[in-house]
């Protein structure tokens, strides 16, 4: 419904209506899988699929977490990895 709403040159708050959700998830779905010139329904689905997958036990956080670890190991070239990052901060009180 969302890439046919592109294709029609809809509103976010029309494709939103269509579809029963506020214009707000509408955008950042739009973005989070392309932008209006590069919406890609197929990857927005495997997204959910993936989240929403009992067995795969994924979420929204875990899966970021994954693809930051991806761009930290493609950028560092394994100087660092994802751990070196993760670590947690000690906080002291003053």
């Amino acid at each position: 419904m969302i890439a046919l709403g592109i294709k029609k040159k809809m509103s976010y708050r029309e494709i939103g209506d269509s579809i029963g959700q506020d214009h707000s998830v509408v955008f950042r779905e739009i973005e989070r899988n392309g932008g209006r010139g590069n919406y890609w329904a197929l990857r927005a689905q495997r997204w959910a699929d993936q989240l929403t997958n009992p067995g795969n036990r994924a979420t929204a956080r875990g899966a970021a977490h994954s693809r930051a670890a991806l761009l930290v190991n493609r950028t560092f070239r394994g100087a660092y990895n994802a751990g070196t990052f993760a670590t947690p901060r000690v906080v002291r009180s003053r």
